[in-house]
């Protein structure tokens, strides 16, 4: 019985040990990730800034209005007529005759060549 007992307080004394160590890494995971997140955060405010001052630079070099250029910023995203529609409170057609109006505006053809021409200035 006493060796019994003694096995499981070396047992408990061991998984302590393994228990303290995982927690460490674990906090230093934890940190490293944190750290990461900002890291990516801050690069990603970064991006979005360029993105409003490029937007600002096409809208005056192409005479857009300020609906035309949130329908741009959207395009830009990568949003579709249905999900720029839904957030700027539009119809679809509406959005459609946006993006004719930003077509001949910037004599392009199609959003893509659009998002190009967009990525080209900026």
């Amino acid at each position: 019985m006493l060796v019994f007992l003694y096995a499981i307080s070396y047992r408990h004394k061991i998984v302590e040990k393994k228990k303290d160590i995982i927690e460490n890494s674990y906090a230093e995971s934890l940190k490293s990730i944190k750290d990461l997140e900002g890291k990516v955060l801050g690069h990603e405010r970064n991006n979005e800034l360029k993105r409003e001052e490029y937007l600002i630079d096409f809208k005056n070099e192409y005479s857009l209005s300020v609906r035309e250029t949130e329908v741009l910023n959207l395009l830009v995203l990568g949003d579709t007529n249905k999900q720029i529609a839904g957030k700027l409170f539009l119809s679809e057609s509406s959005i459609k005759q946006y993006c004719v109006k930003l077509f001949d505006k910037t004599n392009v053809k199609n959003r893509v060549q659009l998002v190009v021409l967009f990525n080209r200035i900026s």
